[in-house]
């Protein structure tokens, strides 16, 4: 088994990308992840994170074989790579570009790091099915993992439902 966590900016479209990656539709409606969600796609176990740093996300990054950066905005910079690449240096990235593009500072940045990339819209599904293809070869170069018990899922949320309830 190899594992992908789907890392981004809050709204830039990576619960709707997993989706895609399943055969499922999406909505045009927004509903915020407020935990990491998992699902298993053609042998390849996604950890869907939440936009905003919530506590215990880091608990996935140890086990991550690649890490999937949704972006909708064109920077020179990105501070999820920032964050996690000193920390989990093995681990492989790779760039989605939910546009039809073009994002010239993005492609810059991801091009002086040798981080792979494609463009797709994931409102429409063009693209998707090429990035999941290049996504999952990319995973294979991986030796497979033992699957692994979540035993975290109750205690994040619980944490997350208490995080997000008024106190009283």
């Amino acid at each position: 088994m190899r594992y992908v966590t789907v890392v981004g900016n809050q709204r830039s479209g990576k619960t709707s990308l997993c989706l895609r990656f399943s055969g499922q539709t999406t909505s045009d409606s927004y509903a915020a992840t407020i935990i990491t969600e998992h699902m298993m796609i053609e042998g390849l176990y996604f950890h869907d994170t939440p936009g905003l740093y919530l506590h215990r996300v880091e608990l996935y990054y140890g086990s991550t074989d690649v890490f999937l950066l949704v972006v909708d905005k064109d920077l020179a910079l990105d501070p999820w790579h920032a964050r996690i690449s000193p920390v989990i240096p093995t681990a492989n990235w790779f760039m989605i570009c939910n546009t039809a593009g073009p994002f010239p500072k993005r492609e810059a940045w991801a091009r002086a790091l040798d981080i792979p990339f494609l463009y797709a819209n994931i409102r429409t599904g063009n693209g998707v099915p090429e990035a999941f293809s290049a996504l999952r070869s990319l995973a294979m170069t991986h030796p497979a993992r033992i699957p692994r018990t979540d035993l975290s899922a109750p205690y994040s949320l619980q944490g997350a439902v208490y995080h997000w309830m008024s106190c009283t």
